[in-house]
């Protein structure tokens, strides 16, 4: 088997540590930006669960994701998504052996650049970024009912005939944050907590197929981890 840290010295002085240049026109607009290469000896397999539409936005986004040319990617366009999401976990773990960490990305989801560096950094087993949810939630304040988007982020409401029950966060956070459960739209697994888990984790028993792999990571003696700084767009959503 390859060792990362001897192929990085090799192809190194090859790659363009400058970064590479994007142009993007839009509605006549032509903005420009240099995507910074920070080269990484740590080989990663990005799943991509894919709708029938892929949105421009999306791709955008996707390129500054900063990926190293060893990088494996895994998608699937089944558009039920527990089995996108098992389809990908699977292949994770049966074909992309050589891979440390598998970053979930949905099609609908845009992380900011720099995003796999930073979940990486934090070394967890599970660790996203945050986005918000798509509905609309009517908050009652002293000044009326304001119209917010809750962060797909949940703190443990306990556990009834048990099953550990969620109660979703109304507002983001800050930092680091060990959470109970998130939207699996953006984020780090590593192998170890994958290889636990096995194959088909994902399922929608008792809710969310996300939230049921919260549980099963839970009950592995796992942790969840958002970090409030990687916030995401929801395409479909008022704002980040």
């Amino acid at each position: 088997m390859a060792n990362w840290g001897d192929t990085l010295k090799k192809v190194a002085p090859r790659l363009p540590t400058e970064g590479i240049k994007h142009t993007h026109y839009d509605g006549g607009r032509q903005s420009e930006h240099i995507t910074g290469l920070n080269l990484r000896s740590k080989k990663i397999a990005i799943g991509l669960p894919m709708d029938e539409v892929i949105f421009s936005q999306f791709l955008v986004n996707y390129l500054g994701l900063d990926m190293m040319p060893w990088d494996s990617m895994i998608s699937t366009t089944s558009t039920y998504l527990p089995e996108a999401r098992n389809k990908i976990h699977n292949s994770f773990l049966k074909s992309a052996t050589d891979c440390d960490h598998l970053f979930m990305l949905d099609s609908d989801v845009m992380p900011p650049p720099k995003t796999i560096e930073m979940l990486l950094s934090h070394g967890k087993d599970l660790v996203g970024g945050w986005y918000r949810k798509k509905e609309k939630y009517p908050l009652k304040t002293e000044n009326g009912v304001q119209i917010i988007q809750r962060p797909v982020v949940y703190d443990n409401a306990g556990i009834r005939d048990g099953i550990i029950q969620y109660t979703q966060k109304m507002t983001p956070g800050t930092g680091l944050e060990e959470v109970a459960a998130a939207g699996a739209g953006c984020w780090l697994m590593s192998r170890k907590l994958a290889e636990a888990l096995g194959e088909n984790p994902y399922s929608m028993e008792n809710g969310g197929e996300d939230m049921n792999l919260c549980r099963q990571t839970t009950k592995l003696g796992f942790s969840m981890w958002v970090d409030w700084s990687i916030a995401c767009a929801h395409i479909g959503t008022f704002f980040v």
